[in-house]
């Protein structure tokens, strides 16, 4: 699509906010193009549910890749996985410091860990059928959307608090006292569910606790964990066409210095959490014991493959039946089903989506063991 019909498209939208309208005129009779321009871009943003249903959303999102798709390139060039797994490594060691100088405070969580399990994932990876899967076993105590007030959401959403201490993390803003606050805080909410369980396994089945994966392995030294992973094209597929996090597209980068990586498309958002999220689920998992990390792929989940079910039996030490297995897997688990609101597929992105999805996610593929 040409400029000139895009251009109309943001144009029409804008008369749906009068002050959005004055301000447009008011640019255009300065000749300010470069804050006209801007303004064109936030309104579609905002608008982008409603140009989610036509033509124009993709090739306006088009447009504006092939204009600032090296926006957050040098970041990007900054943060590459081996410069990521340096600092895993680095922090790794610093926090290795840090609990055993403070053991005492934290051992009596020690004895009951052999019975906790956290799923982490990306999400779109099947969470929400593995979940009523385990509710099966009499043996576990499964919780995905049960929590009591019990969420860890300090910055509104799940992306920006995961972000957040991601970036803290990996930015190296983790002093002794960062640390112990963040751990206290952690374990402050989630002993909330885990006193819930009685005598069965906890299992927090869930993609809420990625960023704190290093605190839990520390705090709850037996604990085990499952990663679950899928391709990454079928992740972003999903999230879009779920039209997800559609509000929230500044993640926070450096919460020190206040410096933040703005993402001008749920697309480019997408992306780059699923990059981030499973490199450091891989590259922290890498520093434990083998025996506490299974890694399930979702395409082998979704189609209840034997193997799968019997590494999770194993795993689990639970009664778990491949009736039940079979039957769960089966049913279409909160996916939006196609149609006009669905997502294009990977061959049919704009060439814009292209060079994002090359910058963004493939580097990391490798790192994740994925092979695009």
């Amino acid at each position: 699509m040409r400029l000139g019909k895009m251009a109309s498209t943001g144009f029409k939208l804008l008369l749906d906010d009068l002050n959005c309208t004055a301000r447009l005129i008011q640019y255009t009779v300065k000749r300010d193009t470069k804050r006209r321009d801007a303004l064109l871009v936030e309104t579609i943003i905002k608008n982008q549910n409603k140009l989610g249903k036509t033509r124009a959303y993709w090739a306006l999102s088009d447009w504006y890749y092939r204009l600032a798709g090296k926006s957050f390139a040098k970041y990007l060039r900054d943060n590459n996985p081996a410069s990521l797994r340096a600092r895993v490594q680095s922090v790794n060691e610093l926090l290795d410091q840090i609990f055993a100088k403070n053991e005492s405070e934290f051992s009596e969580h020690h004895a009951r860990s052999k019975n906790l399990v956290w799923v982490m994932s990306s999400g779109r990876c099947g969470v929400d059928p593995l979940d009523q899967f385990l509710k099966t076993s009499p043996d576990l105590f499964s919780i995905h959307r049960e929590f009591q007030g019990e969420k860890l959401y300090e910055h509104d959403s799940a992306v920006a608090t995961k972000s957040f201490v991601f970036n803290m993390v990996l930015n190296g803003h983790v002093s002794e006292n960062h640390v112990l606050e963040m751990t206290r805080k952690y374990l402050d909410t989630r002993l909330r569910t885990i006193r819930r369980t009685g005598d069965k396994k906890m299992v927090f089945c869930e993609h809420h606790d990625e960023a704190w994966l290093p605190f839990i392995v520390r705090v709850f030294p037996s604990c085990k964990i499952i990663h679950l992973i899928r391709n990454p094209v079928d992740v972003i597929q999903s999230y879009l066409s779920k039209e997800l996090y559609s509000g929230r597209q500044i993640a926070p980068i450096d919460p020190v210095n206040g410096n933040r990586l703005q993402f001008k498309s749920l697309f480019a958002l997408v992306c780059w959490f699923y990059a981030f999220v499973n490199t450091y689920i891989c590259l922290n998992c890498r520093l434990i014991d083998p025996r506490r990390v299974l890694t399930v792929r979702s395409e082998d989940l979704f189609r209840a493959d034997p193997i799968v079910f019997e590494n999770l039996r194993r795993f689990l030490g639970a009664r778990l039946a491949y009736e039940d297995f079979v039957r769960v897997m089966a049913v279409r688990h909160n996916e939006k089903a196609g149609g006009r609101n669905a997502f294009p597929e990977k061959g049919k992105w704009p060439q814009g989506f292209e060079n994002v999805y090359q910058l963004v996610v493939a580097p990391y593929l490798p790192a994740i063991g994925i092979m695009d």
